[in-house]
């Protein structure tokens, strides 16, 4: 049974609204996976496992840079380019485009009192009016603000939109 707790939606103005929210019970990598497959008894070696991985891994990110979004039966893949464009006849241009920019100054912001701030690592959707994510796994307890932060392009100034009500992580 998956874990979760219910909690009031501040985000409607119907006071019986409740959101759930999945409470993970820790983190698995890839290499807990492989080691679970072995247990399950498969001829396949591990080297050979780990090997049909990376090609597995290697053959998504070659569709993606071909622009093909990808479904399987546990994740959705797809890629997007950021920054403005200056009409429709303009071109994808380095200097002012990003694909999936790995900036660190952007995304979602958990922010403590005293200004520190902890990143949601994963971001599952990201609408104008729906932003889906992860609470990062161990993130302390305590009093949160949730921020927004974008650059629309590497050379503009960060933008940060903050939520109006605080956060509390039990």
């Amino acid at each position: 049974m998956i874990p979760y707790a219910v909690s009031e939606n501040h985000l409607t103005s119907d006071p019986d609204d409740h959101l759930a929210r999945v409470i993970s019970v820790g983190t698995v990598d890839q290499d807990a996976l492989v080691d679970d497959i072995i247990k399950r008894g498969t001829t396949v070696t591990r080297p050979d496992l780990l090997a049909v991985l990376d090609t597995y891994h290697k053959a998504i990110i070659d569709r993606l840079l071909e622009g093909y979004r990808i479904t399987t039966p546990t994740a959705n893949y797809g890629v997007t380019i950021k920054g403005c464009f200056e009409g429709p006849a303009d071109e994808f241009d380095h200097s002012r485009h990003l694909l999936n920019p790995a900036d660190s100054r952007q995304g979602v912001f958990f922010v403590a009192g005293d200004g520190s701030a902890v990143q949601a690592t994963m971001v599952m959707r990201n609408k104008p009016a729906d932003l889906t994510f992860m609470v990062p796994d161990g993130l302390a307890a305590g009093e949160y603000s949730l921020e927004v932060r974008t650059a629309p392009t590497a050379e503009s100034d960060l933008r940060t939109g903050r939520l109006c009500h605080t956060l509390i992580v039990t």
